[in-house]
């Protein structure tokens, strides 16, 4: 398939100015979660002035001075990295068919005996070092990866230590072990825990923990691990003190461990379970977090605000039909203006979540799918849309709208519906 427009020109760029650097897929311009700051970006200056000891921003002037003749878009760069805003339709679906491409093409590697090897996940669960509440929220974003890995490629195998690794099938699956996980924090609210032993593992693994809990390691343990980072055997994440703890102690009432027992007690089917762990998972910040809300389905489950925006959508019935492929996307979308950055949510869901799986950027997968569903909701509330649905006959700016929020919903319609 041919490269994009953007990832030809950057590769001319580089081939023609640097030709002894050789830059990784990872380097070539790729969507950006906030879409508030730009809509492509790419590190290719950054990897370039890394390895021949050039000033990044002084590469990023030139690559965009390169790149900004054949593409007319807003151009900037910020520390080395270039970033690039409203760029032309044409160009931003040739990208996300090279996004799908590649998305594809890393979750279905083979390179053990022609067959994909199964995500790893293992969550380092913390001990007393976190509160109880912040230990949940962990497990919840390590089990979302394993998650994500078995409704997109089947399988996974997931250690939420001090449990034994496991390998996983099914959602049920997750649910359970996610579960068992859940209890066992509670049960051991106070433990004291600073040994952890991982295997030789044959493959890359994803590691979760928490920046407190790792510091109180011994240092061998760390060590390992930081070897592992270094060979690029393990990518290992510990979320920001922001989302992870609560520095408001009005809340200390409704997230302490009798609370939350009292929460998780009434819980029993995976459902329910799946639906404390996306609102464990969600991008809210402990802050203002309250698990009993995970007992009431339409308030608490990003999961729920995603069933029902594909329940509203079909009210588009014929008008535009599910599954939309990417294939569709040239013939459905000629301009992209009003609603832009609903859009581009849902072109970009299919590599966000590739990352979600293969890099463990699970955070910003979940601001992605919130957005998706928030940003879905006001299109449908809004009166042109809904005079459309009502007389049946869409405006071309909707129907564009609406295959742009058609198309992160197909990719997203395995995981809603299987959850």
């Amino acid at each position: 398939m041919r490269a994009s427009v953007l990832t030809e020109r950057l590769r001319e760029f580089v081939q023609r100015e640097f030709p002894d650097v050789s830059l990784p897929q990872s380097a070539m311009f790729l969507p950006m979660y906030s879409l508030d700051f730009g809509e492509l970006s790419s590190t290719a200056a950054v990897e370039i002035a890394k390895v021949l000891k050039l000033r990044a921003e002084i590469v990023a002037e030139r690559v965009i001075e390169y790149v900004s003749r054949d593409v007319k878009a807003d151009w900037r760069h910020d520390n080395g990295y270039i970033v690039c805003a409203d760029v032309p339709t044409d160009i931003l679906l040739s990208e996300v068919r090279e996004s799908v491409s590649s998305a594809i093409e890393a979750m279905t590697e083979q390179p053990h005996h022609g067959r994909p090897s199964p995500c790893r996940v293992w969550c380092l669960i913390p001990d007393s070092t976190a509160p109880a509440y912040a230990r949940m929220r962990v497990i919840a974003r390590a089990a979302l990866q394993g998650l994500l890995a078995v409704v997109y490629q089947g399988q996974a195998n997931v250690c939420l230590f001090p449990c034994p690794e496991r390998e996983v099938r099914s959602v049920a699956d997750v649910a359970l072990l996610f579960r068992q996980a859940i209890e066992w924090v509670i049960d051991n609210d106070s433990e004291v825990r600073r040994s952890v032993s991982l295997p030789d593992l044959p493959d890359r693994v994803s590691v979760w923990t928490t920046h407190h809990y790792h510091e109180k390691l011994d240092a061998s343990f760390r060590e390992s691990l930081m070897r592992m980072r270094r060979s690029n055997a393990a990518v290992v994440t510990m979320p920001d003190d922001g989302w992870l703890l609560s520095r408001d102690r009005a809340l200390s009432e409704i997230l302490e461990p009798r609370a939350l027992r009292r929460v998780i007690q009434q819980l029993h089917r995976s459902d329910e379970w799946l639906r404390l762990l996306l609102h464990l998972a969600s991008t809210t910040p402990s802050g203002d977090f309250d698990p009993a809300v995970a007992l009431f389905e339409e308030s608490a489950s990003p999961l729920w605000n995603m069933r029902t925006l594909l329940e509203r959508y079909g009210r588009f019935g014929s008008l535009l039909p599910m599954p939309v492929s990417v294939g569709d996307l040239p013939q459905l979308i000629q301009q992209v203006t009003a609603y832009r950055k609903l859009v581009l949510s849902g072109l970009f869901l299919p590599l966000y979540t590739a990352r979600a799986i293969l890099h463990n950027d699970v955070g910003a997968w979940c601001g992605a799918f919130e957005r998706l569903a928030r940003e879905g909701h006001a299109f449908i509330n809004a009166p042109e849309t809904r005079l459309s649905l009502a007389q049946n006959a869409e405006s071309a700016s909707c129907r564009e709208i609406a295959a742009g929020l058609g198309f992160g919903l197909s990719c997203i319609l395995p995981l809603v519906t299987e959850a």
